[in-house]
């Protein structure tokens, strides 16, 4: 059977409704239930555990990922407290797809503005959704990977061990910018995100690659976007799974 390549990025408006909330499908739900179950079963001591989520090319759902991990994690583990951070600081996504749960989306300060020194505190803030909290990119700058790559990054990561128990960092794509592998010693593993009819095998084993040459800890690989009305072995799942992914041309 022939597929129709998926593009790249719906609008932003489109996508934000695949972000977990009282409508979401169950099918989904539950998918994400399964991945924040095997992500509280990772034999990881540290007290505060960092995971960065990251993709071989833009388009594959690290946002998305990213989002949902931390709610998921939130709704599950009451009385912890999680932060978000989007440290893709050179195309941001976070702060558009999170409108819904934020009360203060118009805060335009970020993570890039407490690295560069204009903030003297990170302007962390509280989302709607109980004990997830949530850090945005900030403003973009002519040098991000100095930025990711300081000692003062490397503070900011510590200062937040007696504070939260999951801190989740929404990476760019490891294909494309060094980025994410900057934070290599620094964060427990990462979560490598591919998508069904769009990622290529190709592209996925370079991204494997790359973290593997500088001694990442690959946690998983999550896939978006997979239709189970095309497998007969899945047959059971909710049928507006595949909507919601939207999946109108198969």
């Amino acid at each position: 059977m022939l597929f129709k390549k998926k593009k790249a990025h719906d609008s932003y408006e489109n996508d934000s409704l695949r972000i977990i909330d009282e409508n979401t499908p169950f099918a989904v739900k539950e998918a994400f239930g399964t991945f924040c179950t095997n992500i509280l079963y990772l034999p990881i001591a540290d007290k505060c555990k960092k995971i960065a989520v990251t993709s071989s090319v833009p388009g594959e759902g690290k946002s998305y990922i990213s989002i949902n991990l931390a709610i998921v994690l939130s709704q599950n583990l009451v009385g912890k407290k999680i932060l978000l951070v989007d440290m893709d600081i050179r195309s941001p996504s976070v702060s558009k797809l999170f409108k819904k749960y934020d009360r203060k989306i118009s805060s335009n300060t970020g993570l890039s503005e407490y690295l560069v020194g204009l903030d003297k505190e990170p302007n962390i803030i509280p989302s709607d959704i109980p004990g997830l909290s949530v850090l945005f990119s900030g403003g973009t700058s002519s040098n991000p990977a100095g930025l990711i790559n300081s000692d003062k990054m490397t503070e900011f990561l510590k200062s937040l061990e007696d504070t939260y128990d999951y801190v989740i960092i929404d990476t760019p794509p490891i294909n494309v910018v060094s980025d994410a592998t900057l934070l290599v010693g620094r964060i427990n593993g990462y979560i490598l995100a591919t998508r069904a009819d769009f990622s290529t095998t190709n592209s996925l084993a370079n991204a494997e690659a790359t973290l593997s040459n500088v001694g990442a800890p690959i946690l998983g690989v999550v896939l978006t976007g997979y239709d189970p009305k095309s497998s007969n072995k899945y047959g059971y799942y909710d049928k507006n799974y595949g909507n919601y992914y939207g999946e109108k041309d198969r």
